[in-house]
């Protein structure tokens, strides 16, 4: 591990906190609040910190091709200062409204997770990192999606996990492409592919582009990958549909940004 250490905290706080509250069984309504109100705001405040520093950390690496790395940059900086404000507002309100819901420490347990999940996407330094928290993201937020366990709750989920896994599955085509014909897997203003291995490959990369597109884009709620939207959004409570329409499906146009811009590149496609 080496880098800025302090990029970690706002991942795997909400995490840590998040699993705390259901550990905890925070059933009372005044500590849970105080509990995670506390974290959100904490977490936020660290954030902004970390981003001031140095702008890399290397988690683990795995080989040459594959590792854990967050990195910052403007894009990253807008994204995760964005998703920490929306949470805290996100949050508070929901303190009051949950208070007519059932399950309350299920809905915060996941609410608070969701957010590492979310700042783990912002930071990521490159797209085996990105799929790793893009993935613990959708199943994050699909208790949020399905809470109140309605017949219509639980239909949406499975029209929500089915997007989302099949978008994934998708990007991770993308992921392996990458590994072989780009120089690495970082995001790199211009792109990564390699020129010597483009040649005879075009449109085979351009296929690959075009469905990572289509993945991120599930996730985003581009037409025609819409339909999961708007059976979510109405059974979800108020909160999680506000983070899923706020900042959740922002993930996934980060995703097609970092994908046209970080990896193949504006020039290539």
């Amino acid at each position: 591990m080496n880098g800025n250490i302090m990029l970690l905290f706002p991942v795997l706080f909400p995490l840590l906190a998040g699993l705390l509250i259901k550990l905890l069984n925070l059933e009372n309504r005044k500590t849970r609040q105080l509990f995670v109100g506390g974290a959100v705001l904490i977490n936020a405040a660290v954030l902004l910190f970390a981003i001031r520093g140095g702008d890399t950390l290397e988690m683990l690496r795995i080989s040459n091709t594959l590792n854990l790395t967050f990195r910052v940059d403007n894009i990253s900086r807008l994204f995760t200062v964005l998703l920490s404000v929306l949470w805290i507002f996100a949050t508070f309100y929901a303190f009051e409204y949950m208070k007519h819901e059932k399950n309350e420490v299920r809905f915060f347990t996941f609410l608070t997770i969701t957010l590492g999940a979310m700042v783990g996407i912002g930071f990521s330094g490159n797209l085996f990192t990105f799929y790793l928290f893009y993935e613990m993201m959708t199943l994050a937020s699909y208790p949020l999606v399905v809470h109140s366990m309605t017949k219509e709750a639980r239909a949406a989920g499975v029209k929500y996990l089915v997007y989302s896994l099949m978008g994934a599955a998708l990007t991770l085509v993308a992921v392996m492409v990458i590994s072989v014909y780009g120089s690495s897997l970082d995001f790199v203003a211009g792109g990564t592919l390699l020129p010597s291995m483009i040649v005879g490959h075009k449109p085979m990369l351009l296929l690959v582009y075009f469905l990572a597109v289509i993945g991120y884009g599930a996730k985003a709620g581009m037409y025609p990958l819409h339909a999961w939207l708007p059976e979510a959004h109405p059974v979800a409570p108020a909160p999680a549909s506000a983070l899923l329409s706020g900042i959740i499906t922002k993930a996934g146009v980060l995703g097609v940004i970092r994908m046209t811009y970080f990896v193949f590149g504006a020039d290539f496609i």
